[in-house]
């Protein structure tokens, strides 16, 4: 058996937005998903795979709760990922201004995944980092985890017109377009 300790850390939002720009209509299947990303380290110890992403159903544009229909739809989600063998890591969306005095709903958790990838890489020695986004504002923490004192290896998933920069900065790299099909729902005429 190998050394290797791996964990995925998954930009949800990047993800989505990523896949109903490539393939409209269709919907991540996570099972598929978790069992490719499975494949990629096939030897080693797995620690986890972090899906983050906000939740919307606290406050809306307007301040007022979501519907419950809603905030149900968003439970079942959640839970689901947990069934499937994710670890949610969720943030409540914050209502900013807009400079315009209106507001708009911001959810960002990059801060949240690069603490979260340099403290498992440091504290857990985990040698392997899959990063599913396509957001350059991480070129810098897989420059930072590469220069560890330990091999570090990076597996970045981005859609294929990324930064440059960040796909130079991974060990690895696969596009979301090569993969969508292994990890998509099947559309309904495919049955």
């Amino acid at each position: 058996m190998s050394n290797d300790r791996y964990a995925v850390f998954i930009d949800g939002q990047n993800l989505s937005n990523v896949f109903s720009e490539l393939r409209p209509g269709r919907r991540i299947d996570y099972v598929k998903l978790l069992a490719f990303l499975k494949q990629l380290v096939p030897e080693g110890e797995f620690m986890g795979a972090y899906y983050y992403c906000i939740d919307f159903t606290e406050v809306n544009s307007s301040g007022v709760r979501a519907p419950e229909k809603q905030c149900a739809s968003w439970s079942s989600f959640l839970r689901y990922l947990r069934s499937t063998g994710f670890v949610p890591c969720v943030k409540p969306a914050n209502r900013v201004g807009n400079g315009n005095g209106g507001n708009i709903i911001k959810g960002n958790q990059d801060v949240e995944i690069a603490v979260d990838v340099t403290t498992l890489s440091a504290t857990q020695r985990v040698n392997h980092i899959i990063l599913i986004t396509s957001d350059q504002d991480f070129t810098y923490l897989i420059d930072t985890i590469r220069r560890l004192p330990y091999a570090v290896q990076t597996t970045l998933i981005c859609k294929g017109f990324s930064a440059g920069r960040l796909k130079k900065a991974a060990s690895r790299v696969i596009f979301l377009e090569d993969v969508a099909d292994k990890i998509l729902e099947r559309q309904r005429s495919e049955s």
